[in-house]
């Protein structure tokens, strides 16, 4: 099989099965990587979405990266179809021209031009575009329905998982450039409530996380699982901390059934004992119904 050239990289193809299959040597040159070892890492973060139409393992003598010698190992080959996939997940500036020249050999392939299948992003490779979504709603005081709205329309989607890759990258930077148009300025912490504060750390955060997601992508590593939680201890936790920070008040009807209800904050809890201390503090005209109240609930 003749010798395939892209950008001053020299493929040697391998034929099977009647296809032609590129080594992941060669292709992590042609992607721009400077070890080979980045294509296994996009394989194995990605592999789900691999066939066996697309990438196999076959033994082979292999000159080293960018040595002269060469031995007998195994290596993973991915067919042109495989390729796409690759150059999909991959974050080199070279990569866009790859799959396009990746079509082209298809299409002299098969003869006609190819129409690759279409696959869903996955929850963890949209979760920089969500988190810029989320910071979005924050800064702006828009609904979240409204913050994905402005990227569907955008690019054409009903849903984010619809986006291609090269797509995602460039949602993350649309949504990004809005965040910044709006040109909020920054409350001063002093005059913060807590509720803003919270927000405000909550940004924060996430813009540091997203910068180590993308940090770690551009490395070529896999990105960490993502944390899986215990509902019920969730629910458990917010309970508790819905009743430490809360006044109740236990009481019985007459037929004994319990009632438990919160005290709002404004309120006091008012003894037999502390009534006519408390009493004297208030407003004369206040009095009589401070009485009546008083002793309808006492004779309960």
């Amino acid at each position: 099989m003749s010798t395939l050239t892209f950008n001053e990289v020299n493929f040697n193809p391998v034929e099977r099965n009647g296809q032609i299959w590129l080594t992941s040597t060669e292709i992590a040159k042609a992607l721009g990587y400077a070890r080979t070892d980045n294509i296994s890492r996009i394989y194995n973060r990605n592999k789900d979405e691999f066939t066996g139409s697309m990438t196999a393992t076959i033994n082979m003598v292999v000159k080293g990266f960018g040595s002269g010698e060469g031995n007998k190992r195994d290596l993973r080959i991915f067919s042109l179809r495989g390729c796409h996939l690759l150059a999909m997940f991959a974050r080199t500036d070279i990569a866009k021209q790859f799959r396009k020249w990746v079509l082209d050999i298809l299409d002299k392939e098969v003869g006609a031009p190819v129409q690759l299948p279409s696959s869903q992003l996955t929850s963890e490779q949209t979760l920089p575009l969500r988190n810029a979504v989320n910071k979005l709603v924050g800064r702006s005081g828009i609904m979240y329905p409204e913050g994905y709205k402005i990227v569907h329309q955008q690019f054409g989607v009903k849903h984010i998982k619809d986006l291609t890759l090269e797509q995602l990258a460039q949602a993350i930077e649309y949504v990004h450039d809005r965040i910044l148009s709006l040109n909020v300025e920054k409350t001063p912490i002093s005059s913060f409530t807590h509720n803003q504060y919270i927000m405000n750390v909550k940004h924060e955060v996430m813009d540091y996380v997203y910068s180590l997601q993308k940090a770690i992508v551009d490395s070529g590593s896999p990105l960490p699982k993502y944390p899986r939680f215990d509902k019920e201890e969730i629910c458990q936790a917010f309970i508790v901390s819905m009743i430490q920070s809360n006044r109740m008040m236990l009481s019985f009807d007459h037929n004994g059934k319990p009632n438990v209800g919160f005290i709002p904050q404004e309120h006091a809890v008012v003894s037999r004992e502390s009534l006519s201390s408390v009493v004297q503090f208030a407003d004369k005209s206040q009095l009589p119904s401070i009485i009546n109240e008083a002793v309808r609930r006492l004779g309960q």
